[in-house]
C-alpha cells in the first residue's frame, strides 16, 4: 500500500528501518475492507541517502476509528546522482 504514496527514485538499496509509532485503536472485523492512507511526516539526509517517516493510518469499512495508526520509517541509498530520492506521488 505504501508504493501507492511514495515513490523512492534512483536508490541504489531501500531498507525498511522499522516503526516509531504504532499503535492499534480497534480490532478489525472478519471480512472488512481496508484502506491506508499516509502522507510524509518527514524526509532526513542521512550519510548517502535519505531517511523518511510516514503518518499511517488503516481504516475498515466496518469500525469509526483507525484500526491501526503507526509511524513506519524507511532509508534509502542514492546512486551519485543529483537527483531527489524521494517524491510525493501526485498522480493519484
Amino acid at each position: 500500500m505504501v508504493l501507492q504514496v511514495l515513490t523512492v527514485r534512483q536508490a541504489s538499496m531501500a531498507v525498511n528501518y522499522g516503526l516509531n509509532k504504532v499503535r492499534f485503536p480497534a480490532p478489525v472485523p472478519v471480512g472488512s475492507k481496508v484502506r491506508l492512507a499516509a502522507e510524509v511526516a518527514s524526509v532526513e539526509d542521512i550519510a548517502g541517502g535519505v531517511q523518511i517517516a510516514l503518518r499511517a493510518m488503516v481504516h475498515c469499512t466496518e469500525v469509526d476509528k483507525p484500526i491501526c495508526v503507526a509511524e513506519p520509517v524507511s532509508a534509502s541509498t542514492d546512486d551519485s546522482s543529483n537527483r531527489p530520492l524521494a517524491n510525493r506521488r501526485t498522480d493519484q
